[in-house]
């Protein structure tokens, strides 16, 4: 995982559960992790992916709502990459976009 092209510890401690057409992605926790919702309806999307507490960032991407993501899948390691909208964790007032990628191997 990378935010703002600065790579992030690794971390193995990841969650995959289908639902239906949907995978819901996590790693880490409520404090400081990701939750991406991921969509194989018609086509590979990435649907949502919040970032909470990590490497300095607090952000969401929504399709069609907030920030921009496009996704891959190779294998069995999803790849999520873009920018989500949000604040600095070290300044919450302060307004902040993030760019991210993520690789899951589920």
């Amino acid at each position: 995982m990378a935010i703002n092209d600065r790579a992030l510890p690794e971390t193995f401690a990841v969650a995959c559960m289908p639902m239906g057409s949907l995978t819901k992605i996590t790693t880490g926790n409520t404090a400081a992790g990701v939750t991406a919702l991921v969509s194989n309806k018609t086509a590979l999307t990435a649907e949502s992916v919040s970032i909470n507490d990590l490497g300095g960032l607090t952000g969401t991407y929504l399709a069609g709502l907030a920030g921009k993501a496009a996704i891959t899948l190779q294998d069995q390691t999803y790849t999520i990459h873009g920018w989500v909208e949000g604040f600095d964790t070290e300044n919450p007032g302060q307004r902040a976009t993030g760019k991210f990628t993520i690789q899951a191997a589920c």
